[in-house]
């Protein structure tokens, strides 16, 4: 039987919808019209494809409600696409932070060379190699010194190093801080002064008068001390030359190494070795 229709402004509006599918007869004799139909009758209008007034109220509701019923199904769609998402990136998240446990963070470099995804071991093998290969070539004046590491009075530690580069990995917000933030760590280094300081005489006797600081010793009497007298000379500043080959060490960066040299004075004068003597 035909669906109940309700009068409002001489159009005629039916409370239950019939899909544009189904092919029963009305009372009226008529079928209700296909897609097909349809479609033409809203490019030409009923008429003209031959639909009733009624074929083509029934043939509107259902069109409605399938546009109803397509719209009623996208949130439910769109919250499960968005629950898919969410579950992949919080899957995403723990295989990150887990993978980088004892592992070095993206973004971290040792000396300025990248270790991003090295282990402990690697990092160490790393730093020893690069150690062990280094020579600064240190200018002054026109006067050329090859050195090692060794030379230089510096030592690089690197289980130290590798333990500042690994130190992030101790907390989970700095694991994923490191995906958008640089870390740079230079390489752990001692230094041995007393060859540090050799190694700044021996530039200076280079350049013709090194620095020589005043000194006491036993007299020949073994019973007093005697002075000897200070020498004021021309070469590097010792905290200059520490702070350039620190930082060549720190870097592990060979090459030239170019300074420039000043008139020095000595560190302990004549007066004070004489007052100590006396």
């Amino acid at each position: 039987s035909p669906p109940e229709r309700q009068e409002d402004e001489g159009h005629s509006l039916f409370t239950s919808p019939v899909p544009p599918f189904l092919t029963v007869r009305l009372n009226s004799g008529n079928r209700v019209p296909g897609n097909n139909q349809l479609r033409a009758a809203r490019l030409r209008g009923c008429e003209a494809v031959s639909l009733s007034r009624k074929q083509c109220e029934i043939g509107r509701i259902g069109t409605m409600t399938e546009h109803t019923s397509s719209r009623s199904r996208k949130p439910l769609i769109l919250g499960v696409s968005l629950g898919v998402f969410f579950v992949a990136l919080i899957a995403a998240a723990v295989a990150y932070a887990v993978h980088y446990s004892a592992r070095a963070l993206p973004n971290v470099t040792v000396a300025g060379q990248s270790v991003s995804g090295m282990t402990r071991d690697e990092i160490v093998s790393m730093v020893d190699e690069r150690a062990a290969g280094m020579k600064v070539n240190l200018k002054v004046e026109g006067h050329s010194t090859e050195l090692a590491l060794a030379d230089m009075g510096m030592t690089v530690d690197s289980q130290g190093s590798a333990e500042q580069a690994l130190a992030p990995n101790k907390s989970i917000l700095e694991r994923f801080k490191a995906l958008a933030v640089h870390h740079d760590v230079p390489a752990a280094v001692t230094v041995d002064d007393v060859k540090l300081r050799e190694l700044s005489n021996k530039v200076a006797s280079s350049l013709g008068t090194p620095v020589v600081d005043a000194s006491v010793h036993p007299a020949e009497d073994q019973e007093s001390f005697v002075a000897t007298s200070s020498q004021a000379g021309r070469g590097v500043a010792y905290e200059e030359l520490r702070s350039a080959l620190g930082e060549a060490a720190r870097m592990l960066r060979g090459g030239d190494l170019e300074l420039t040299a000043s008139n020095l004075s000595p560190v302990v004068d004549d007066h004070t070795a004489q007052g100590i003597a006396d």
